[in-house]
């Protein structure tokens, strides 16, 4: 398994985009000059246009298949905590929170697992029940694998860090975010609403 940190990943997707620049030029350059070349000349710039357009073909599959930014919600329940993520086939992530956290995560139970259904409408899991940890253990955990973080407390109140492009969130906002928590929160787990 290989895990590339979001620098390497911003690199290899300028590197894609580049390599996509410099293909189109030599396939362009070599369709105006192909016609007015010897024959040992066209065979050498054929075999040029199939390198040019493999690296282009492959630089644009490298550019799609990079993931979309993983997201994280942590919901405070008390004495625990519920994350859910936007990402459920990144496993490796769910492997690493379970190898740290590893006797403080327990199995949501079938009520559970129903009451935090609601979740899967709006894209996102509840994967992990966590109880007897710090937030302030928990949340740099957050912050190292997942892109952006959001941390709703009992009262509904809600912050969101951004961690795209360091392990160390550039910044947060208080009370603010990308979807609506009306549809995010289960209805029994509902407090007062923010203001």
């Amino acid at each position: 398994m290989v895990v590339l940190p979001r620098s390497e990943i911003k690199r290899t997707r300028v590197a894609g985009v580049l390599t996509c620049i410099l293909a189109v030029f030599v396939v362009a350059n070599i369709l105006s000059r192909f016609g007015g070349a010897t024959e040992i000349v066209r065979i050498g710039m054929f075999l040029l246009a199939l390198v040019a357009i493999s690296a282009l073909v492959l630089s644009v599959l490298q550019i799609l298949a990079y993931r979309k930014n993983s997201q994280a919600v942590i919901f405070h329940e008390g004495d625990r905590f519920i994350i859910a993520t936007n990402f459920l086939h990144e496993g490796y992530k769910l492997r690493f929170f379970r190898d740290i956290l590893n006797e403080k995560v327990t199995s949501f139970t079938d009520s559970e697992r129903n009451q935090w259904s609601a979740l899967e409408r709006v894209g996102f899991h509840a994967v992990f029940n966590v109880g007897g940890v710090r937030k302030t253990v928990l949340l740099p955990l957050c912050f190292m694998v997942f892109d952006e973080v959001f941390v709703v407390d009992h009262m509904r109140r809600w912050d969101y860090f951004n961690c795209m492009s360091t392990s160390e969130p550039t910044f947060s906002d208080r009370g603010i975010g990308p979807f609506d928590l009306d549809t995010v929160i289960p209805q029994s787990q509902s407090g007062p609403s923010s203001s």
